[in-house]
């Protein structure tokens, strides 16, 4: 206990005074924390500005998501000796810390709330539809508002909304990744979102789908009868809803 507790006074020490730069570039920021969620006893995800981690402690540290800290020389968390999470209970030696993508961090929080064993933080609850589903929750880490859409752009990846960052939880840009084939994100300009369970939310439930359209005259003309063929061929492409399967958010 003695030898915790002078690490404690020196990491106290180390933090009051200037703060020299991360020692390598894929330590977290143990002061720029925005969210921390536990998967399991020994693993914790967590958002440090626009970089997300996966923390590994050495030992069973229930509680950590919960009015925990992270200590470390300068505040700069990098799986070296000294560093542990503090929960209200007992100090909890850190033994791996690995970055990870925002991608990947948004489908772990989405699975610890769909999780009843997990421990869950504060979620965003929708119910502005009649015929919605009833109590739906979801969280801005793996789900948006249509409403809040302000453009979209197409890409090999899928689609790229940009948000109200006000209104969705501080994020300004959101991917969405399609279930196969869609080819008709190329070339329909018009976009709109369908939520699987009748909300204003989508988060890549099943059910959720793009539908694009074109906001042009269809009717077929005398002299453009070939050209109402050629689109003809992708109507009934363009009819299919796209599914999302993921959606995450971005940072430019």
């Amino acid at each position: 206990m003695p030898s915790v507790l002078i690490s404690l006074l020196l990491l106290t020490q180390a933090m009051s005074e200037t703060r020299p730069p991360a020692p390598a570039p894929s330590c977290l920021d143990a002061r720029a924390v925005t969210q921390m969620r536990q998967l399991s006893p020994n693993t914790l995800i967590v958002a440090s500005e626009e970089r997300r981690f996966r923390i590994d402690v050495s030992q069973a540290c229930p509680d950590m998501a919960s009015g925990s800290a992270l200590l470390a020389e300068h505040g700069w968390v990098c799986g070296q000796p000294r560093e542990f999470v503090q929960t209200q209970a007992q100090l909890c030696p850190i033994t791996q810390v690995e970055e990870i993508t925002t991608r990947d961090y948004s489908q772990l929080v989405r699975a610890a709330d769909h999780n009843p064993d997990g421990q869950l933080l504060p979620t965003v609850e929708s119910r502005s539809h009649r015929g919605a589903t009833r109590g739906f929750r979801g969280s801005f880490d793996y789900c948006f508002r249509p409403s809040q859409m302000r453009a979209w752009a197409a890409d090999d990846d899928g689609i790229l909304i940009q948000t109200s960052k006000i209104r969705s939880g501080g994020h300004g840009a959101y991917r969405l990744e399609l279930g196969g084939s869609c080819p008709q994100i190329a070339f329909l300009p018009v976009l709109k979102l369908s939520s699987g369970v009748g909300l204003d939310l989508i988060c890549g439930n099943p059910g959720d789908a793009a539908l694009l359209s074109d906001d042009r005259s269809s009717s077929p003309t005398a002299d453009g009868l070939e050209r109402g063929r050629t689109e003809s061929r992708f109507a009934k492409a363009s009819e299919r809803p796209c599914p999302i399967v993921a959606v995450y958010p971005v940072y430019e």
